[in-house]
């Protein structure tokens, strides 16, 4: 049993929002489930936001380093905050709902540390394969997403690092990043995608536009590919950009979704 909220003006509607500030990890045995939920009050259903992102992502994604300290060497889940991140920024900046498909370290290709496994496409159709219990389908078809954002290259330009035959790899990159965009649109036929990269380098640009280049050539025109403005030194922790790069990230994302939505954006009408 655990007390969420106390003490509140009962001659008001209050809406409510429970969020999990932190990405899960491997470590932990079950997900948390909510069983029941005890009030004194008279529950009701909340206004659904019109629309819904779905972002999609590594560590830049989860908000990893955006509220620690500068100085912070160690990997700490209290450095971490999704509240803090460009996805929320951008969420509540549109009135939209949000679905956030990330893991730190990972890319579209391969991990930071070159692990094919470790690529968010193995396990985007599934709710959480990360943890026990959590590898079982997602049901996209329940809500479609408005507009899906993926921020996925940064981990995998790492990885190119340490490959021998960089020209072959650089192929595979652009294939995935094709295979992810294919996943994606399968399952949100309607919804523009925007591949924004470059909040932590742009070392993987070239082959990412070309992925994206690849799949309007062949007439997906509601795909494209935004550059986002280098962190540079607005850092926080474990040299992950710090909040006030994540405020800029959010804003030249939202002016995008504005553009391809056609509306101000503020009213998510």
């Amino acid at each position: 049993v655990c007390t969420l909220l106390e003490g509140m003006d009962p001659a008001v509607s209050h809406e409510i929002t429970v969020l999990r500030d932190t990405q899960p990890c491997g470590d932990q045995p079950v997900p948390v489930i909510l069983h029941a939920l005890d009030t004194d009050g008279i529950p009701e259903m909340p206004v659904c936001r019109k629309r819904l992102i779905e972002f999609i992502g590594d560590s830049l994604t989860v908000g990893e380093g955006c509220i620690g300290p500068r100085n912070a060497a160690d990997w700490r889940m209290a450095w971490m905050s999704h509240m803090s991140s460009y996805p929320c920024l951008v969420s509540e900046q549109v009135q939209a709902d949000s679905r956030v498909i990330a893991v730190s370290g990972w890319g579209v290709w391969k991990s930071w540390d070159s692990d094919p496994l470790h690529r968010l496409g193995a396990v985007y159709d599934r709710l959480c394969p990360l943890i026990s219990r959590g590898d079982v389908p997602y049901a996209f078809r329940e809500r479609p997403a408005d507009a899906v954002v993926i921020n996925l290259g940064t981990n995998d330009f790492s990885a190119l690092s340490r490959e021998q035959d960089r020209p072959d790899a650089e192929r595979q990159v652009t294939a995935r990043a094709e295979e992810m965009i294919g996943l994606v649109r399968a399952r949100h036929p309607e919804a523009p995608i925007l591949w924004a990269y470059g909040l932590c380098g742009n070392g993987a640009e070239r082959l990412l536009r070309l992925a994206v280049d690849h799949v309007r050539d062949a007439g997906d025109e509601k795909v494209l590919y935004l550059p986002l403005e280098s962190c540079g030194a607005d850092l926080g922790s474990l040299n992950h950009p710090g909040r006030e790069a994540h405020r800029r990230a959010a804003l030249q994302i939202v002016q995008a979704l504005q553009c391809l939505w056609g509306t101000d954006g503020s009213s998510g009408g």
